[in-house]
């Protein structure tokens, strides 16, 4: 619980802060469908948004526009929206430990009654939390948005979106963990962290459409296992997709966790 209170009071001020602003866009974006139906705006956009490479569609967002789910499948859970996500997971990932031996504060955390595994574990638990804590004002404005222009969505597909866009952040703040215990500087683990995450979101733009190995391998990326448009349009659960990330979360934070009890620390 120590733990836990420590870590809420280091970072409750930015969850709140990066909940109501991601929760606040979405649902004014999401209040903007009705007037760019009633023009000749939305149209335009569709024209636009049919004429970019394929790549750069998707992470605009390569759904209809024109039914107030396509709107918020496209504007809540395009790719772009991943990029906030990603630099907020990053930080949150590296202060775990990286921060606290930058900071000189790790002698306090190991001076608790608890092992080292528990005291990761506890802190990524934090984590997921905190995910989880910012996705649910991401899920109110999306709602909000919906209830507010008079429309409906289904909001059991929403939830599964959400909960495939936390199983992905999850996975990722996994991976980012585990990349900032091998770096004690927290400035150079930030960047090798954040950079590990431009790499793969890049690399899943660059290689839409291929198919065989380099096909292969886009699958194999997280990002290609962020599929809100399953549940949203499809009606369908991205089954697989959820299972394979949340085994990627699993190996990292074991990883993480068996590296983590290694490691020297010097105190």
């Amino acid at each position: 619980m120590t733990l836990l209170k420590q870590q809420a009071k280091a970072e409750g001020l930015s969850l709140v802060v990066w909940g109501l602003a991601l929760g606040g866009l979405v649902l004014w974006a999401t209040t903007l469908w009705p007037t760019l139906m009633s023009s000749d705006t939305m149209v335009e956009i569709m024209n636009l948004l049919n004429s970019l490479p394929p790549a750069l569609r998707a992470a605009i967002g390569g759904s209809s526009l024109l039914t107030v789910t396509g709107w918020v499948t496209a504007y809540a859970f395009g790719l772009w929206v991943l990029v906030p996500y990603m630099v907020f997971t990053a930080l949150f990932a590296t202060s775990i430990i990286s921060r606290e031996m930058d900071r000189r504060t790790i002698e306090f955390l190991l001076s608790l009654p608890t092992s080292r595994s528990q005291l990761l574990l506890t802190r990524w638990a934090g984590m997921a939390f905190a995910l989880a804590l910012i996705q649910a004002f991401h899920f109110g404005g999306a709602v909000g948005g919906v209830l507010l222009i008079g429309e409906q969505v289904d909001v059991g597909a929403l939830l599964l979106a959400e909960l495939n866009l936390w199983l992905l952040l999850l996975a990722l703040g996994s991976l980012f963990l585990l990349i900032s215990l091998l770096i004690d500087d927290y400035g150079r683990s930030l960047g090798a962290t954040l950079g590990l995450g431009f790499v793969l979101f890049f690399a899943h733009l660059a290689l839409d459409g291929k198919t065989g190995a380099l096909g292969g391998l886009r699958d194999a990326l997280p990002f290609a296992q962020f599929r809100p448009a399953e549940p949203l349009l499809e009606a369908t659960v991205p089954t697989g997709s959820l299972l394979y990330l949340a085994l990627l979360a699993l190996v990292a934070v074991c990883l993480s966790t068996y590296l983590f009890q290694r490691k020297e620390i010097t105190v």
